[in-house]
């Protein structure tokens, strides 16, 4: 996992804004280095993106979590359950903008299983991907719904995490 600053930042930029799905190429070998470095217990895995709301898709065309997912799946030979998990709720603003409390409160109720997915996930190993960690909120409530959802353990793998602003400014 790398720190969310040059040069990195603005690859994810142009992944994530740059209409640009063909960076996930660059990107996903590296998270799959990052991976085998740190192995999970279980060496058999389901990759599931963190969804976006459907404005965003509409937006952005494309999912780059889900293209992080399609190079990480054919790197590992894992499959891919693109669908598994919902986003139900839109949100009002871009998850960027937010403080961890507003995105805590945001996130609340913002994502379901597929139900006609959850056989696929019963008791099943999970890694959870998404491109940038911010604050961990949306990965926290994207793993609780798919524990609840029958998941027997979820793992998280981003490309990068923002810093922690220094404690002395």
């Amino acid at each position: 996992m790398a720190d969310y600053e040059f040069p990195w930042d603005r690859l994810l930029q142009r992944l994530k804004y740059g209409a640009d799905p063909a960076m996930a190429k660059v990107l996903a070998p590296l998270m799959h280095q990052s991976h085998q470095r740190n192995p999970p217990p279980c060496m058999t895995t389901r990759f599931v993106p963190i969804p976006l709301s459907v404005n965003r898709l509409r937006e952005r065309r494309y999912n780059q979590s889900l293209e992080l997912c399609r190079g990480l799946s054919t790197l590992s030979q894992q499959p891919v359950l693109a669908d598994a998990l919902w986003r139900v709720m839109e949100s009002d603003h871009a998850q960027a903008t937010l403080t961890r409390e507003e995105r805590l409160q945001a996130l609340g109720g913002a994502f379901m299983c597929n139900p006609h997915q959850k056989r696929l996930m019963e008791g099943q190993h999970i890694t959870l991907v998404d491109d940038v960690l911010t604050t961990g909120a949306t990965a926290a409530h994207a793993a609780q719904v798919l524990l609840r959802g029958g998941a027997a353990r979820v793992d998280v793998l981003v490309f990068a995490r923002t810093p922690k602003p220094d404690s002395n400014e």
